[in-house]
């Protein structure tokens, strides 16, 4: 995935309603720790929000779970490639 680093982006994912999704982001160089990513949900629709980012490249990762699990794993992992 290629994003306009400053303008930020949306990546929109699908998920059964009774599935909890969450997401962080990190630099792949490692120079910063994950970071988690604000989610709004619709039905089945999940809009990852990316904001600004320096240029660079970064790891997405994404989690799920089904409601009422404790633990989250992950489920999908982006490389974003800021320009």
């Amino acid at each position: 995935m290629v994003a306009d680093a400053a303008r930020g982006g949306t990546l929109t994912v699908t998920a059964p309603e009774k599935v909890d999704v969450a997401a962080t982001l990190a630099p792949l160089d490692g120079r910063a720790a994950d970071a988690p990513v604000p989610i709004r949900t619709s039905g089945t629709r999940r809009e990852i929000a990316i904001d600004r980012l320096a240029p660079g490249a970064y790891l997405l990762r994404i989690y799920s779970r089904q409601s009422g699990d404790e633990r989250f794993a992950c489920s999908a992992d982006f490389v974003i490639r800021a320009e």
